[in-house]
């Protein structure tokens, strides 16, 4: 049985709303995922191991054009989890479930590494 490393990171509302920058812990497992605020009121899911264990994976409820997603303050933080030697980092933002609101990117973010931690392969084409 494989298993998945997830890191858990509580953050007090001043570093929420401040935006810190955090460091993770290098992630050492084959498999991993993490929920990441954004520093700005939204929370996202990103994973590596999975459908394409080449790239880490990000979930955004709110990502809107995919082509064009840019969240600096998760990608330093998908960095630090991966502290890896290479220039360049390869992520890819799969087409997920969008929220219709602005208040439930945490529940999204959540059941999306529920989702991929039962199944290994989540990918959704909905917006229900």
């Amino acid at each position: 049985m494989k298993h998945t490393t997830v890191f858990i990171v509580v953050l007090s509302n001043e570093e929420m709303s401040s935006g810190a920058m955090l460091s993770f812990p290098q992630c050492t497992s084959e498999k991993w995922m993490q929920i990441i605020h954004s520093g700005a009121r939204h929370w996202v899911l990103v994973a590596k191991g999975f459908s394409s264990p080449d790239a880490v994976l990000v979930y955004d409820s709110m990502a809107g054009d995919r082509k064009k997603w840019n969240q600096p303050h998760i990608l330093s933080c998908m960095s630090s989890l991966l502290k890896t030697k290479q220039a360049e980092m390869k992520y890819i933002v799969n087409n997920c479930q969008q929220q219709r609101n602005s208040v439930v990117c945490g529940v999204f973010a959540i059941a999306f590494a529920v989702t991929l931690a039962e199944t290994e392969n989540y990918k959704s084409t909905t917006t229900q």
